[in-house]
């Protein structure tokens, strides 16, 4: 997610250290660092922080997934017809009808190509600090066995060791 990103990015964030860790484990090869093209177009508006975000990927410290086949302002050509996962729609659409305010503020939209992206790509763990798109990927896997898991940067390093 690009949360991620941020932290590593701005040191003054609270996760800059994990970030900083799940990066060198990236640059080590004992992890691959993802990022999905359509989310982050659409969450990082042109600027310093979106050139950034260019660097990483160019660098292949970051690697940019494929793109889902969705027409939208985000959506650049090429991309493959068809690449997006069957009912997932329904499925977040559902949960969001259903949203509980324990969860946090229902995710966005914008964070739905994130997440759409992560299960598309067949990743292994979806790393986010955002609380309540963590309690949307629980609710996708157990309500919708979609194939989901999202942790947050410490969990995720701690299950690393």
């Amino acid at each position: 997610d690009v949360t991620v990103v941020r932290d590593l990015l701005d040191q003054r964030r609270r996760g800059h250290q994990s970030a900083k860790k799940l990066f060198d484990l990236q640059d080590v090869g004992a992890v691959d660092l993802t990022i999905a093209p359509q989310g982050h177009r659409d969450d990082v508006p042109e600027g310093p922080l979106e050139k950034q975000v260019r660097v990483l990927v160019a660098s292949g410290r970051l690697a940019e997934s494929s793109q889902l086949a969705y027409i939208s302002e985000v959506t650049i050509t090429p991309f493959v017809i068809g690449a997006g996962v069957p009912g997932f729609t329904e499925a977040w659409d559902t949960v969001i009808q259903d949203w509980k305010s324990s969860d946090g503020k229902p995710p966005g939209d914008k964070d739905r190509w994130h997440a759409e992206t992560h299960v598309h790509e067949g990743a292994d763990v979806f790393v986010t600090s955002d609380r309540a798109l963590r309690n949307m990927c629980r609710r996708l896997r157990e309500e919708h066995d979609i194939p989901i898991v999202a942790m947050d940067m410490e969990a995720y390093l701690e299950s690393l060791e």
